[in-house]
C-alpha cells in the first residue's frame, strides 16, 4: 500500500482506538453509578479496554506492515467523530443523574448496536489473516455485548 492509504488508515484507526476506550469508560462511569450491576458493568469495560488495546496493536501492525491494509468499504472518520461525541453526551447525562440503569442499558445497547460498532472489518481490509481475525472479533463481541445487554433490559424489566 503507499503512504498516502497508510496515512489515511492510521487516523481512522487512531479514532476507533479512541472510541472504544470511550465505550469503556463510559461502561465504567456506569459500574460506578450502579454498584448493583457493578460486576456486569466492568465485565464490558475491561472488553471494551481490550478492543482498544486490539485497535492499536493493529495500528503497530499497519505500521510495520502497511502492504497487508488498505481502507475497506466505508471510512466512516466522521461517522466515528460523530459516534465519540454522542457517547460523551451520554456521559454527561450520567453524570448530571439524568440516566436511569435501564436508560443507561439502552445507551449501551444502542452503542453495541451502530454501524460503527459491528462493522470495523468493512473500515479496515487486511491481508493477514491473523490481524483479520483481530477485527471479526471485535464485530463479533459487539453481537455478545448486544445480546448480554438484552438479557439485562429483560431482567430489569421483571424486577
Amino acid at each position: 500500500m503507499s503512504s498516502p492509504n497508510l496515512e489515511s488508515i492510521m487516523p481512522i484507526m487512531k479514532v476507533m482506538a479512541q472510541v472504544e476506550g470511550t465505550i469503556a469508560n463510559f461502561y465504567r462511569s456506569c459500574a460506578e453509578t450502579f454498584p448493583s450491576s457493578k460486576v456486569f458493568w466492568e465485565r464490558l469495560a475491561e472488553e471494551e479496554t481490550a478492543h482498544e488495546d486490539a485497535v492499536r496493536e493493529l495500528m503497530l501492525a499497519a505500521a510495520e506492515h502497511p502492504e497487508a491494509f488498505e481502507v475497506g468499504d466505508s471510512s466512516p472518520l466522521d461517522a466515528l467523530e460523530a459516534f465519540a461525541a454522542r457517547i460523551h453526551t451520554n456521559f454527561e447525562q450520567l453524570r448530571m443523574g439524568y440516566l436511569t440503569e435501564e436508560k443507561a442499558l439502552l445507551v449501551a445497547y444502542l452503542i453495541e448496536n451502530t454501524y460503527v460498532e459491528g462493522k470495523y472489518a468493512g473500515i479496515i481490509k487486511l491481508r493477514d489473516t491473523r490481524d483479520s481475525k483481530t477485527l471479526k472479533k471485535l464485530s463479533s463481541d459487539s453481537i455478545e455485548h448486544r445480546d448480554r445487554l438484552v438479557r439485562k433490559m429483560r431482567q430489569q424489566k421483571t424486577k
